[in-house]
């Protein structure tokens, strides 16, 4: 009996301890910085819509990185941009940070829910014909990291522009 008594002492100290250390890492060491520490960070292009795009049409890439951060939408805690080399210039355009959902309606309501993760997002609408290379540059937590160029060609349309 009194073997059992000490063995359960022992069971609720060894728990009580592991729940201790467990809260401590949670206050100390966030589940935003897990696996985080000396990581650089990467960045994966997700899709691109297509390497043929129309004069005034819109080229999409969806990508990701490898790294949480606890404000996406902090320039300053994260920031993602576009170099886009045009036949005539050098365009810079910040990424965005996108949730897509599926809308339903009905019961006098609308109802939105994610249809996939959020990723990060760059939309762009060329205004002249020709060859477009883009390199996507993500910076932040002191590090800054580059993507490989996208190359894409832009062709006539009958499309107004704006």
């Amino acid at each position: 009996m009194q073997l059992a008594r000490s063995h359960g002492r022992r069971t609720y100290a060894a728990i009580s301890l592991l729940i201790l250390i467990t809260v401590s890492m949670l206050i100390f060491y966030p589940p935003s910085r897990w696996g985080q520490p000396g990581v650089k960070p990467t960045l994966s292009i997700l899709k691109v819509n297509s390497v043929d795009i129309p004069l005034y049409g819109i080229l999409e890439i969806d990508l990701n990185t490898s790294r949480f951060y606890e404000n996406p939408f902090d320039p300053d805690e994260v920031n993602i941009t576009a170099v886009i080399n045009t036949p005539s210039e050098i365009i810079q355009m910040p990424a965005f940070y996108y949730q897509n959902y599926s809308r339903e309606l009905g019961g006098g309501g609308e109802t939105l829910t994610p249809s996939d993760g959020p990723h990060w997002k760059v939309m762009f609408s060329p205004k002249e014909i020709g060859q477009y290379v883009i390199r996507l540059t993500l910076r932040g937590g002191g590090e800054a990291i580059s993507s490989d160029n996208i190359t894409f060609h832009v062709h006539a349309s009958d499309n107004l522009g704006f």
